[in-house]
């Protein structure tokens, strides 16, 4: 599991998706779960994959105007939700 980080303009969940089948034709159905304004997880193919989009850094997403960042996901990182 991806957290994938907007630097710089603001995305929602489908132009995430979109702009990863479009920049990382792997084979792959990309989807996108919405975090916050900022942040979106993902799911990757494999973690080789992950990995070597971590060590890319940041970059601009094809067919967008964001600058974004993928790094590791943890349970531990973010709250799941709202406690009611």
């Amino acid at each position: 599991m991806a957290l994938v980080t907007v630097q710089e303009g603001q995305l929602n969940d489908t132009t995430v998706a979109y702009g990863f089948s479009k920049m990382f034709d792997w084979g792959w159905t990309w989807r996108a779960k919405f975090q916050s304004p900022k942040t979106f997880l993902m799911r990757f193919p494999s973690k080789a994959k992950l990995v070597e989009l971590k060590n890319f850094g940041k970059f601009t997403l094809l067919g967008t105007r964001a600058m974004v960042e993928v790094g590791f996901w943890s349970p531990d990182d973010k709250a799941k939700g709202k406690l009611h």
